[in-house]
């Protein structure tokens, strides 16, 4: 059976449990969907372009299902969001809807479709599931602001099979109370729930054991994180894990700007294994956009965090995402925005326009500039940051860095998070298995071009 995965890494975590659920239930996962009997999507329902593609997805799986006569399951946010009732007149093909409450049941529900396969027994019974076909969900994204379909403990603690060669992605916690007023998320992932530290520590060994040199530390929000049974932050967990065995690196990504603390800070001036790299989605920088996202924070503490974290660590790289076009954003608000792009110099930009999602508070304020004028904004921002970016690599020339190979062909170095950032590309292969030296010998576009040493 084959699981394919559309959105974040934290639904790239999700769908990697469900692949080790599977292979311990006796299903032998595929990558290759026309070889599959069974196919199951897990699904990213953020904003409108990922509902988007999910439907093109799912349109085209319901056409190969209708040729094949493969059982087509549909899973995760997309459920969460919108439900298995309204989704079902839509994609009629689809064989069963999974909430994220129900990832533990996969393996029994394939089975049902299936027909002539028994799964190992569980012994386990859901209340307010009936039946192996159809639909195993509690609600929808609806009006009231509590979900009920969240990840279970259990799930959270199965197994994985890695998707990835030489990092692999720790998620942390799950949910997000930070509730900003364009963002669909804790409607779709509920409430903020810490992962406990001593679980995560023990899940650190295991990746090392399967060969993961790199652990990126995610969750909706990773500067939230406290640990359930002793209250320590991020910074008592990133100790911890420094202290794993197999483990060279380790990287922050998502951390909330209003919760990136001293302790956090400090933290970068303490950790060996802690690369100096953080990626810090600061949404905008004026006051009054902000305000109306709901941020939590002011352009004057962003300047004072940043400041104050490259006052500890000197060669941090600073990754974030900022988003234009939303309510309140006139012209002077994206001049102040890109003002401090240019001030601040981030080593990587991702932007994105302000699109109205059904179900936030965002969608009911007054647009602050047309479709068209957001896509310029944007343009603009991309245009800025990639002189600024250019310029940080091509400083590089001439240097030796540390690398991660990911293959004969990748490699990656401190400031390069995978799969959002730059590579370093080589005409030579590079050697597999553990953290070793390049010289940097130019740039290719966003990437670096080095030679092994």
């Amino acid at each position: 059976m084959a699981v394919i995965y559309l959105g974040c890494a934290k639904n790239q975590v999700d769908s990697e449990r469900l692949l080790g659920e599977i292979s311990e239930a006796g299903f032998i996962p595929t990558g290759n969907v026309d070889s599959a009997d069974a196919v199951v999507v897990t699904t990213c329902a953020f904003i409108d372009p990922a509902v988007k593609e999910c439907a093109d997805l799912i349109e085209s799986l319901s056409e190969l299902r209708e040729a094949r006569g493969l059982k087509l399951v549909v899973a995760g946010c997309l459920v969460n969001r919108f439900g298995a009732s309204r989704l079902r007149g839509q994609f009629p093909a689809v064989d069963a809807w999974l909430d994220l409450s129900s990832y533990d049941r996969l393996p029994e529900v394939i089975a049902g479709l299936l027909g002539n396969y028994q799964t190992k027994p569980t012994g386990r019974k859901r209340a307010g599931v009936e039946g192996l076909h159809g639909d195993y969900q509690t609600k929808p994204m609806g009006q009231k602001d509590d979900v009920t379909s969240c990840l279970t403990t259990g799930f959270e603690m199965k197994p994985r099979l890695l998707s990835t060669q030489g990092y692999a992605y720790l998620k942390i916690s799950e949910g997000c109370d930070n509730r900003c007023n364009y963002c669909t998320i804790p409607k779709i992932r509920g409430p903020l729930r810490h992962r406990p530290m001593k679980q995560l520590v023990e899940e650190a060994e295991s990746l090392a054991d399967l060969g993961a040199l790199e652990l990126v530390l995610i969750a909706q929000d990773t500067a939230a994180y406290r640990d359930p049974e002793t209250g320590a932050g991020l910074a008592g967990l990133v100790r911890k894990l420094d202290k794993v065995k197999g483990i060279n690196w380790l990287r922050v990504m998502y951390a909330h700007p209003a919760h990136v603390d001293d302790e956090i800070i400090a933290m970068f001036g303490e950790t060996g294994k802690l690369v100096p790299y953080l990626d810090m989605p600061i949404q905008h920088a004026s006051d009054g956009v902000l305000k109306a996202m709901k941020r939590g924070y002011g352009g004057d503490a962003l300047r004072w965090t940043i400041e104050r974290l490259r006052k500890t660590s000197s060669d941090i790289a600073l990754r974030t995402t900022v988003m234009v076009g939303h309510p309140g954003e006139d012209e002077e608000a994206f001049k102040e925005l890109l003002n401090f792009i240019e001030k601040t110099r981030f080593v990587n930009l991702g932007a994105f326009v302000f699109r109205p999602e059904e179900g936030t508070v965002s969608a009911g304020l007054e647009p602050a500039c047309s479709a068209e004028e957001a896509e310029r904004r944007l343009d603009a921002v991309m245009a800025l940051q990639q002189g600024i970016t250019f310029e940080f690599l091509d400083s590089y020339k001439g240097k030796v860095v540390e690398v991660l190979p990911e293959s004969p062909d990748e490699a990656r170095t401190t400031f390069q998070a995978p799969e959002v950032d730059g590579i370093v590309v080589s005409d030579h292969p590079w050697p597999t298995g553990g953290i070793t030296k390049a010289l940097i010998v130019g740039r290719q576009g966003y990437d670096l071009k080095g030679e092994p040493l």
